[in-house]
């Protein structure tokens, strides 16, 4: 199986950090963007199998980057997976969903939850292609 390259986009260089080292003693090698820009620049180069993505950063936002993503025929099927520290109100979780794979919380246990989250997505999304 070739490894899976996970776009991390966080614009706090510690939680970067923190995700990509999770990601990395999960098997799975990471890219980073610390803007939603760069992101989506990221994305329109490199293959990527899966976005962790923070909600909250200062040029677009996530939502604005999970916008951008699903216009675009080929990433409509790329998991996305939010892990942000924003407590999420009930209409900001009704715009992600169906866009997102899940969203987690930081601050509570994430790590595993992460990688098992990834997981399943990458497998969901193996098994569509």
């Amino acid at each position: 199986l070739p490894i899976c390259q996970i776009l991390v986009c966080d614009d706090e260089a510690g939680s970067l950090q923190l995700v990509s080292t999770a990601l990395q003693a999960g098997g799975y090698s990471s890219l980073q963007a610390q803007t939603g820009i760069e992101a989506l620049r990221v994305l329109s180069e490199a293959p990527v199998s899966a976005l962790i993505l923070d909600l909250m950063m200062p040029d677009l936002n996530g939502f604005e980057v999970i916008k951008q993503i699903r216009e675009q025929p080929k990433l409509a099927q790329l998991p996305i997976i939010v892990l942000t520290a924003k407590e999420l109100t009930r209409d900001e979780m009704e715009l992600l969903r169906g866009k997102v794979s899940s969203c987690l919380q930081k601050g509570v246990p994430w790590k595993s939850q992460l990688l098992e989250q990834l997981r399943v997505s990458l497998n969901a999304s193996v098994t569509k292609a």
